[in-house]
């Protein structure tokens, strides 16, 4: 249940697009799916689509009021999050990639986080999802933790296997913690450690909750954000 002071809270979702037809579908029927879907604002960013994603997203958006669709040129995917911004009017923020998807409860989670603990940043857990329908679990600790302190939070960053990742999905943020800390530059390749170790920098409470396995993290081989995820033990 929603912390009734943040009822009325909204929260907005960048999904940055370029030529996912296979999944993009899935990944916006996984946001349209949130069980406080009214209380979201979809900023779809098409980044010079070749394929049928556009027509995919301007289905949803034919369909639901709180969907935009804003079209560039292919700039890549640090430009199409930072276009996303722009366009961003709610209180919090969160990013999509566009071949992922989310369980039903992802963004009611996070923002209860966000809520119960007067948080500036609140990330939840992930599993790898693989195409043969196999899920593996994150192997990073599987509990709640809060930091009050960078110092604190930067050294789990950076360490793998701890609670905080710097990945830009699964995370939510106050919009002020972005306006102070997102690259306003449009040529950076891979820069979410940068953007993770600001925006930490720039909050006085993080949140983690890693028991919340909320995040599906798509495992496809032409995927240039993607490292191989190694099948350990923890399929489920």
């Amino acid at each position: 249940m929603l912390n009734k002071t943040f009822q009325n809270l909204k929260i907005s979702i960048v999904i940055p697009v370029y030529n996912v037809e296979n999944y993009v579908e899935r990944c916006l029927q996984s946001v349209v799916d949130q069980t406080i879907f009214s209380q979201l604002d979809i900023v779809i960013v098409n980044d010079g689509s070749t394929d049928d994603s556009l027509a995919i997203c301007q289905s949803f958006a034919a369909q639901y009021d709180n969907i935009k669709i804003i079209s560039q040129e292919n700039s890549g995917l640090a430009a199409a999050r930072i276009t996303g911004l722009d366009y961003c009017q709610e209180d919090y923020i969160t990013f999509i990639d566009s071949d992922d998807f989310i369980e039903d409860d992802c963004m009611e989670i996070l923002l209860n986080l966000i809520s119960n603990y007067n948080a500036d940043i609140a990330q939840i857990n992930y599993y790898a999802y693989f195409e043969d329908g196999q899920k593996v679990k994150s192997t990073s600790n599987t509990s709640l933790k809060i930091f009050n302190s960078f110092e604190e939070s930067l050294y789990d960053v950076l360490i793998p296997e701890n609670y905080l990742r710097y990945a830009v999905w699964g995370t939510l943020y106050r919009k002020p913690i972005l306006e102070q800390t997102y690259f306003r530059e449009k040529d950076h390749i891979n820069e979410d450690i940068f953007f993770k170790i600001k925006a930490l920098k720039a909050a006085k409470t993080v949140v983690v909750d890693n028991s919340a396995h909320k995040y599906a993290y798509v495992q496809r081989g032409n995927s240039l954000m993607r490292s191989p995820f190694q099948r350990k033990s923890y399929i489920f």
